[in-house]
């Protein structure tokens, strides 16, 4: 060990030493599971490595029940947040026997759940999750209301009050410029000093 040491770390004294030391016997103790995960692209640049299930306090059984919740929101349309995730997850643990200073139910938690199920959460939307048929009726009653109300106020003619068109017709009249680029004066006098 003293020439290992002398050899490696010549320059270290006291404690750092006695570090070094410690060091060297926890590498020759652990040689085998570091050349295995040395052998790996997949591993080779981790510096800590836990095994797969460490972490991971829910059994199956209760994972697939949160699985099923979350599948029955969805069905029903209603969207499902990460934080109604995390409330229902730690209410099936609660019911499964696992405390809470056990189980968190954190956001990296939530992120091998979803990513171990294969699940995502939906992007939202402006209209919420309707169905074409509900769309469809929507559209017909507007048009109706809309007809009324022109028979109404007597109008004959209407415009569509959005001014996307015109915006993008004057658009492609301009022609857009870059702008110059333009040094300060002290890097072109630093240019004519050399």
């Amino acid at each position: 060990m003293k020439e290992t040491l002398a050899r490696y770390f010549p320059d270290a004294q006291g404690t750092t030493k006695e570090t070094k030391r410690k060091s060297i016997h926890l590498w020759a103790k652990n040689k085998a599971k570091t050349e295995r995960l040395g052998s790996t692209n997949a591993t080779r640049a981790m510096r800590k490595l836990r095994e797969v299930g460490t972490a991971t306090v829910l059994s199956k059984e209760t994972e697939l029940q949160l699985v099923t919740w979350l599948n029955e929101y969805r069905a029903d349309g209603a969207p499902v947040s990460g934080l109604m995730l995390h409330l229902k997850a730690r209410e099936f643990a609660e019911a499964s026997g696992v405390g809470e200073e056990t189980f968190t139910a954190s956001w990296a938690g939530r992120v091998g759940f979803l990513k171990r199920r294969g699940l995502r959460f939906r992007a939202r939307t402006r209209q919420g999750q309707n169905s074409p048929a509900d769309s469809a009726q929507a559209v017909k009653e507007l048009n109706e209301r809309m007809k009324k109300e022109m028979h109404r106020l007597g109008v004959d003619v209407v415009f569509n009050a959005d001014q996307t068109p015109i915006f993008f017709s004057t658009c492609q009249s301009r022609r857009w410029r870059r702008r110059e680029r333009r040094q300060c004066g002290c890097a072109q006098a630093a240019r004519t000093r050399r």
